[in-house]
């Protein structure tokens, strides 16, 4: 314990007073003495651990192994959801939890607890049924880990990350194009390479979203007219309005990671309202035909745009019921 408090008080009283090169050092230097330290515990665990009587405690290894189980559960699925409905605290999804729940490792803490035990007559169990739960964190659960997260589609980046590394690669290629000339007058690229380098990039930009750039106060849509392209925005605040009897009806306000045009794709019309950029801002553009391709390879971006199109729905519905 005198150990913890001493971390605890050099990772925030001490980090105050130190430059951030020694910072740096810090990190490096517990990061490897951590390791070190783990490794060293492991080590002594494995010269203390009689093999002969972790088999034979086989029974209540499974029964340590079930309640730590049961525990963690009751915490995860149990307190959580309450925790959720808490103000100003957001709600955790059923797939989070479960990563959290199966994501419970026990290592270095609980072996250094059982191997400063003193001796008695059951110290010797202690240690085999420590060292078979930690073995099943480690082997079960921590080699299952990543396939689990597949299965729960976790892996994959959340849709702004998704459009912000699409922007990378547009920009990137459109750099390329504009440094090829240079490149080539000064003898570093052929011009059999560039050509293929040029052409690469172009159908790279052509495969992608189209970006489209606002300034501040511009349309992108007027009230009444037609629109069958879903919209992305990747940078600054787009609002949503429409005029009722000559008076602004302001509906939402959507900022990066948002996007708008999900009733037009999915088949149910088009929603009449006026899209307006509040500060400069870049979007990125899907047609409808481009669209169907991409759910023909991937099944869940047909979920993601139902739910997204009844979140916009419910964020209108009020103004529209409001309407005479």
């Amino acid at each position: 314990m005198a150990t913890l408090g001493a971390g605890l008080t050099l990772g925030t009283w001490g980090k105050l007073r130190i430059t951030s090169s020694v910072r740096a050092y810090f990190e490096h230097f517990w990061t490897v003495l951590a390791f070190a330290a783990n490794s060293f515990l492991f080590l002594l665990l494995g010269m203390q651990v009689d093999l002969i009587s972790l088999i034979s405690a086989w029974d209540l290894v499974l029964w340590v192994i079930l309640a730590m189980l049961v525990s963690r559960a009751l915490v995860i699925f149990g307190l959580l959801p309450i925790v959720g409905l808490l103000p100003k605290v957001e709600p955790i999804g059923i797939r989070y939890r479960f990563i959290m729940f199966w994501g419970g490792l026990r290592g270095a803490i609980s072996l250094a607890i059982v191997l400063s035990l003193p001796d008695y007559p059951f110290k010797d169990m202690f240690v085999a049924l420590v060292t078979g739960a930690v073995l099943f964190t480690l082997l079960a659960q921590g080699l299952t880990m990543k396939l689990a997260l597949r299965m729960l589609k976790l892996d994959r980046p959340p849709l702004a990350d998704q459009l912000a590394l699409l922007e990378r690669e547009i920009i990137a290629h459109q750099k390329a194009i504009l440094r090829l000339p240079a490149l080539l007058e000064g003898g570093l690229f052929s011009s059999r390479v560039s050509h293929r380098i040029k052409n690469r990039s172009r159908k790279a930009i052509a495969k992608a979203c189209t970006p489209v750039t606002l300034e501040k106060h511009d349309y992108l849509i007027h009230q009444g007219n037609h629109n069958d392209t879903l919209y992305m925005v990747t940078r600054g605040t787009i609002s949503m309005q429409r005029y009722v009897r000559g008076e602004e009806e302001k509906l939402s306000t959507l900022i990066a990671g948002d996007s708008f045009g999900e009733s037009i794709l999915l088949g149910e019309g088009n929603a009449d309202m006026s899209v307006i950029a509040q500060t400069p801002s870049r979007l990125y553009t899907l047609k409808r035909s481009r669209l169907l391709k991409m759910m023909a390879k991937d099944s869940e971006l047909h979920g993601f745009l139902t739910y997204s199109d009844a979140l916009q729905k419910s964020i209108h519905r009020p103004s529209q019921n409001s309407e005479p």
